[in-house]
């Protein structure tokens, strides 16, 4: 998935004539969306004409490309869900194949519950992605695949092309100190709050936490990619969703493998503090540098050997590592924060990984308490800088 597209070169559709544009309504995210008709840069054309022009080595369900719509850019103010604080206009199409199934909902109509909650609870507006336009294609289902080569239960696993548009955003490592940590806390509160608004996340990694800046130079974060999010009560225990080096340790354990173990809120929880952790050991002011880290082998572990690497580093590899120079009061927050995720899995007579049965969970006011809001307050990074930019106070 290629997550940053700074740089990125704009597609622009094959020469045709503007009367050879096949007419191509946009699948509606609302009541009285705009139809989309034109002739549009990434986006406007049904399938036969897309394919020529899409790179034939788009192997990932997942590949994003910046793209110029004037119709787009204009229609963006007039969307319900506008944020008028993001001044950038550039446009974002992330094209898909996500696997469709009763339990799976699109990432749309995910983001049409999202925007529900922004619009009753300010800690997720303005810090959810805004979709422009997105179309499904239909024809494109591998049910039909399937069908034509005469292979049982052809809706298994069904994938289907989708274009979505969205309004860019940036990395969140792009940013370093109190910008970064500031953002980051933006984007935990704001998964909290969806939480509990019944909208389940479970991909906390670096890649979906964005960043834009406003009109008057504040950094605001976003959480971003809802593809594998669910708005249904906590998911059955067979769902176990995330990405490997910053899932939660109980997660990479055996019987979650084997699908006996729920994700829950304290798991993203955990989550964010390893992507603190991550970031404050391998960039610097915006630059990865991390491949002599100790972390850098989390990217390439199973789950079972990432578990052991994590469980090692709460023993002992956190007392010796060392932050990025531009990280260093972000590392003091960090640290904090795994003193109760330590507490959690380890014996406390032995500070090794418990052998005991699994431990009891938590609630999820329990653990964005004692570990978010109680280990900030305790590391005190620049305190009152924070509680401006968050105006909140913990």
């Amino acid at each position: 998935m290629v997550g940053n597209t700074a740089g990125a070169t704009t597609l622009k559709t094959p020469p045709h004539s503007v009367n050879s544009v096949p007419k191509l309504n946009s699948t509606p995210l609302e009541i009285g969306s705009v139809a989309i008709s034109e002739h549009i840069s990434a986006v406007g054309v049904d399938v036969q004409n897309v394919r020529p022009w899409i790179a034939s080595n788009v192997e990932d369900y997942n590949w994003r490309v910046a793209v110029e719509s004037n119709v787009l850019s204009d229609l963006v103010p007039k969307l319900s869900h506008h944020n008028s604080h993001k001044p950038a206009k550039e446009l974002v199409a992330k094209l898909c194949r996500p696997q469709l199934e009763e339990a799976h909902e699109s990432e749309p109509a995910i983001l049409k519950r999202v925007y529900e909650i922004a619009k009753r609870d300010d800690s997720v507006k303005h810090h959810v992605p805004e979709i422009s336009w997105f179309h499904k294609f239909q024809h494109t289902s591998t049910a039909k695949i399937r069908s034509a080569l005469g292979l049982e239960d052809p809706e298994l696993g069904r994938r289907v092309f989708y274009i979505i548009v969205y309004r860019r955003l940036e990395p969140i490592t792009d940013l370093w100190d109190t910008q970064f940590l500031s953002t980051w806390l933006h984007i935990v509160i704001c998964h909290y709050a969806l939480w509990e608004g019944v909208v389940y996340h479970h991909d906390v990694s670096p890649n979906n936490l964005k960043v834009y800046k406003t009109l008057d130079g504040r950094w605001i974060g976003v959480y971003n990619d809802f593809d594998l999010s669910s708005t249904q009560d906590i998911p059955s225990c067979q769902e176990r969703t995330g990405t490997v080096p910053f899932m939660a340790i109980e997660l990479l354990t055996q019987a979650a493998i084997e699908g006996q173990v729920k994700h829950l809120y304290q798991h993203d929880a955990e989550s964010f503090i390893w992507v603190l952790v991550y970031v404050c050991l391998c960039y610097e002011r915006g630059v990865f540098i991390g491949k002599r880290s100790p972390l850098n082998a989390w990217l390439r572990a199973d789950a079972v050997e990432c578990r052991m690497r994590k469980n090692d580093f709460l023993t002992f590899g956190r007392k010796t590592v060392e932050p990025t120079p531009s990280q260093k009061d972000n590392w003091n927050v960090a640290r904090s924060c795994l003193r109760p995720i330590r507490s959690y899995y380890m014996d406390s007579d032995s500070g090794i990984e418990s052998s005991g049965s699994e431990p009891d969970a938590l609630t999820d006011a329990v653990v964005f308490q004692t570990w978010f809001v109680k280990q900030i307050h305790k590391a005190k990074p620049r305190l009152l800088e924070l509680e401006q930019l968050l105006d909140v106070r913990f």
